[in-house]
């Protein structure tokens, strides 16, 4: 039974409350006193637990800023009734709550209370892991990140220690060290896997068609993309959207953007027709303030899909773009700048040369005030500049541009003094750099002058020693066809500028790197080719191993051909449809792991 003094604390909760929220609350607090008189068996719910629940269902529901005050009022009874476990919890929800609103001071505050109650409370041990956490993210995102990879270690740790290796706890730490390791230090293979162990436990705690499992793909999906593995990244973002169209309104930013992500990776491998199909359910979805702006920037990337067959159609959307955005904000708008660059390629694809140049001025002139901002974009911007003026014959031209590619990317990589904080990032800007440096070799190669072929000899030289670097380790870095087309056309560059130099020199030196150059595109060719064929009958791999391997595949085979054989007919529900392709998704990831 709740005692008087227990309605009056919830009463006046109710009435600090802004109407709309007033029937949330009524709802939770009118459930937990027909739960006590319905079922005997089952403990009350404590007040403060209601007030709790209300505050959580607030912050999932409707404003963060709504949901502190209640956390608050919360916490206030939690302090006046000396109940530590519930102010660790809600110290954590306020550190993590004023975080986000931008209040980084109180929520330093909130925190710091919990670790001080922990030193005097030590025995709540899923709420302390919680708290490690929060400290985790709060440090990397305000301090440094390796100061937040300390406290999110300490959770993990923590929690194996006091909860066990099962707990649901567990997943959560090893799903937010994934994030830490994909989204702020670009360590994709260590961040995929941490994903996969997430993933797993996820699943046990979760099933498999919870939306706490569909982030899990989500990230595994975005660091296989940026590893250069789009097969695998559509392969796990199918995952997200089926999970997310079971489980998300029709019309929610989320599901938008799975199927935003799903696409563009089906973009990237060229599957203009599927990805479509994508972008025009964003386009369809009914407009809301959160998702306004994805849905007018996908009209980009549907443009995208129509650039390559019907040019003309992607003029169209692009135009359609700029005039939405114009209206919506104004010509000046830093977004503009992306669809004068796809405007770019449209006049670039169509030969009209000066009036790309034309649009690239335009999206220079858009970008400038945020160029320190956005040196990802700056590269982006002068490597268009830099081709197109190479492509006209216009070398001298296009090298300011590849020298501030050059500097960008070496920027980027000496603004971290942290050795282990270099190496991470060397694998994001190492092929910016082979971009910039083979670039400038080629525009230096154009000249009659020795010294600038010396220098064109050089910067290739100079590219291919990052190269030699990259593909000793394929997994770890890009993917190996992207290395392999790079390689193949800077070593054939190269070695034609040390014969011309030999040639224009007489210099035996020159030749001597021809062939070593030539020797050494070669051995890279056959270490390709012994990859392809695996060499598994030479590496004495046993036949019981091979035969696992083998059995995978036909499995694989099959279910491939029962999706291909049924996917005309109608008697297929989208049920079977799921089943099939999950359990294909999941062969197909035994393989890759038995691999």
């Amino acid at each position: 039974m709740l005692i008087k003094s227990e309605f009056v604390s919830l009463e006046n909760m109710f009435k600090k409350l802004p109407s709309f929220l007033l029937c949330l609350a009524a709802c939770y607090f009118l459930a937990s006193c027909n739960n006590e008189q319905t079922t005997s068996t089952t403990p009350p719910l404590d007040p403060l637990d209601s007030m709790i629940a209300v505050a959580k269902e607030v912050q999932q529901t409707v404003a963060e800023d709504s949901a502190i005050f209640l956390y608050e009022t919360a916490l206030e009874k939690a302090k006046a009734e000396n109940k530590y476990r519930q102010q660790l919890y809600l110290h954590d929800k306020l550190g993590d709550g004023h975080f986000f609103m931008g209040n980084a001071r109180l929520a330093m505050k909130h925190l710091r209370a919990a670790q001080k109650l922990i030193k005097d409370h030590p025995e709540h041990h899923e709420e302390i892991g919680m708290i490690y956490s929060t400290l985790g993210n709060y440090h990397s995102k305000t301090l440094h990140p390796d100061s937040g990879l300390y406290y999110l270690e300490k959770s993990l740790q923590y929690r194996l220690k006091h909860l066990g290796p099962d707990h649901e706890d567990i997943g959560s730490s090893y799903f937010t060290l994934n994030f830490y390791y994909t989204y702020v230090r670009n360590e994709y293979n260590k961040g995929i896997k941490l994903g996969e162990k997430a993933l797993e436990l996820r699943k046990k705690s979760y099933g498999k068609e919870s939306s706490y499992v569909a982030e899990c793909y989500l990230n595994l999906a975005y660091a296989n993309n940026k590893l250069g593995d789009n097969v695998q990244a559509i392969k796990y973002q199918e995952q997200v959207v089926d999970i997310f169209e079971k489980t998300l309104p029709v019309d929610s930013y989320g599901l938008l953007l799975a199927y935003s992500n799903l696409g563009q990776y089906l973009l990237d491998q060229n599957k203009h027709h599927e990805a479509k199909k994508y972008f025009k359910k964003i386009l369809s979805a009914e407009t809301q303030t959160e998702t306004k702006y994805l849905q007018i920037m996908t009209q980009n990337l549907l443009g995208d899909c129509f650039l390559k067959d019907t040019p003309t159609q992607a003029k169209k959307i692009y135009l359609q773009t700029l005039d939405t955005l114009s209206k919506l904000f104004n010509k000046k708008h830093p977004s503009n700048y992306l669809t004068y660059l796809r405007l770019s390629k449209y006049q670039e694809k169509m030969h009209n040369y000066d009036s790309a140049i034309l649009m690239l001025k335009i999206a220079d002139e858009l970008l400038k005030p945020y160029r320190n901002l956005r040196p990802s974009s700056y590269f982006t911007l002068s490597e268009t500049f830099s081709k197109l003026y190479l492509s006209k014959g216009q070398n001298k031209k296009a090298i300011p541009y590849i020298q501030a590619m050059i500097i960008i990317a070496l920027q980027r990589f000496n603004s971290f003094n942290d050795k282990n904080q270099q190496n991470s990032l060397a694998i994001r800007i190492d092929f910016d750099l082979i971009k910039g440096y083979s670039q400038y070799a080629k525009a230096l190669s154009s000249f009659k002058k020795t010294n600038s072929l010396k220098q064109s000899l050089e910067y290739f030289e100079a590219a291919i020693q990052i190269l030699e670097t990259l593909k000793k380790d394929y997994s770890t870095n890009l993917s190996r066809s992207q290395i392999a087309g790079t390689t193949t056309e800077v070593y054939q560059n190269a070695i034609k500028v040390a014969l011309r130099l030999a040639e224009i020199t007489k210099e035996q030196s020159f030749i001597e790197r021809a062939f070593h150059l030539a020797e050494k595109n070669k051995a890279f060719n056959l270490l390709n080719q012994v990859i392809d064929a695996k060499a598994k009958n030479f590496a004495g791999i046993p036949a019981g191993v091979l035969n696992t391997e083998d059995s995978l595949k036909r499995a694989i085979t099959f279910y491939n051909n029962q999706l291909y054989q049924k996917s005309g007919s109608n008697r297929l529900d989208s049920i079977q449809v799921t089943s099939l392709k999950r359990k294909l998704f999941d062969l197909e990831l035994s393989y890759e792991n038995f691999i």
